[in-house]
């Protein structure tokens, strides 16, 4: 054999080694990925769309608003386990307020991994912004994403009752910049 044949087969062994190096480090890298079990309401029930790092959450009825400012607290048709130490975050999407109609009615929801049983199905509160609004079943409205909670980042907190504090009082909300 010469010295370009045994370069060659080197180079072989070597190419077939990096692939099966690959394969082994995305099926690590797969095992790894947080999953989120979803359970849906029916089998009618619209299903989730992820986006980016967003995932869209339509709701499960229909919505009807006759006047500025009803609200009505809407079925999203899921109940989900989140994965170990992460949490929901639940906004509007970006076009809800000016097509639909209507708003989140606390701004955002958040989904601790806890709220996690077949019944703890996802809600929203909707709030109309203008008058006669209607929203189909199955339109995508919120959206959520995850990550991580604060129970990772917080250290476990001792809550004290005290009568009087110590730091120096700077006047109250709103005083800064007078």
């Amino acid at each position: 054999m010469n010295k370009k044949d045994n370069q060659e087969r080197v180079s072989n062994r070597l190419r077939v080694s990096q692939r099966n190096v690959k394969g082994i480090s995305t099926k690590v890298q797969e095992s790894k990925r947080p999953t989120i079990e979803v359970l849906y309401a029916s089998e009618d029930t619209p299903r989730l769309v992820q986006h980016g790092d967003w995932i869209d959450l339509a709701v499960d009825e229909d919505v009807d608003l006759k006047r500025k400012g009803d609200m009505q607290h809407v079925s999203l048709g899921v109940a989900m386990k989140l994965p170990d130490g992460y949490e929901a975050i639940i906004a509007e999407r970006s076009s809800t307020h000016k097509k639909k109609g209507v708003d989140l009615a606390n701004g955002i929801g958040i989904i601790d991994n806890a709220y996690q049983g077949n019944d703890d199905v996802w809600c929203a509160e909707l709030v109309a912004n203008r008058s006669r609004v209607h929203i189909d079943r199955g339109e995508r409205v919120l959206q959520f994403r995850i990550v991580p909670s604060m129970s990772r980042l917080v250290p476990d907190l001792q809550i004290n009752e005290v009568e009087q504090l110590e730091g120096v009082n700077r006047g109250g909300f709103g005083s800064t910049g007078r």
